[in-house]
């Protein structure tokens, strides 16, 4: 999963040990528990909006023909549905994108960017979806090249591909930070906050019975 947004409530630890009451940590855990969820659900919502709104590096011209979209990130909505919001205890909140394909942690290189090698594998299949490009011209004299698995879902998408270079390396991918975009908006970290204050001090009117 990439995890770039943590929620953590710290600095409570002498208020805490000043009130050792069960009924109070109950409390707290109750009322802090609930803000974490609410602001991990909303965390979740905005990283979703920041996916779907852009703003980032652009699609090469060979990812715009295939998705029919220079917008980046948004295709079949895969990647907006794997925003995930976790909560394992009730001071602690995780909002991360679990999306991969294979041995490729999409999200995490679609967020942090990076080079894919080329393998003569994914050579192979460029170059076979250029006879099929040809082939569906008209082009090609020989029997049609029979495509399989990826290269079915590729061609399906677009049928003007040409081989890769001998120089070709690698497939580079810029970064699109959506996670860093929205833990760094100051708004967004103070609604947090907000939540947590207003979460304590319902605490603390629950013990004193207020």
């Amino acid at each position: 999963m990439v995890d770039k947004i943590s929620l953590k409530l710290t600095g409570f630890a002498e208020l805490k040990g000043a009130l050792k009451g069960a009924k109070f940590k109950k409390a707290l855990e109750k009322h802090v528990g609930r803000a974490t969820g609410r602001s991990s659900k909303m965390l979740e919502r905005e990283v979703r909006q920041a996916i779907k709104k852009g703003g980032f590096s652009r699609n090469a011209a060979l990812t715009t023909a295939i998705k029919h979209s220079s917008k980046p990130l948004v295709d079949k909505g895969d990647l907006w549905q794997a925003v995930k919001a976790e909560q394992p205890s009730w001071d602690l909140a995780r909002i991360g994108v679990n999306y991969k394909h294979g041995a490729y942690d999409i999200a995490k290189l679609l967020h942090d960017g990076g080079d894919i090698p080329v393998t003569a594998k994914m050579r192979t299949m460029f170059f076979y979806l250029w006879l099929a490009s040809l082939a569906k011209k008209g082009l090609h004299s020989g029997p049609p090249p029979i495509l399989r698995g990826r290269a079915i879902e590729l061609f399906a998408r677009y049928q003007d591909w040409k081989p890769l270079k001998g120089s070709t390396r690698a497939i580079h991918i810029p970064p699109r930070g959506f996670l860093i975009e929205v833990a760094g908006k100051r708004e967004i970290r103070q609604r947090v906050i907000d939540a947590w204050q207003k979460a304590v001090e319902a605490a603390f009117r629950e013990v004193a019975g207020k």
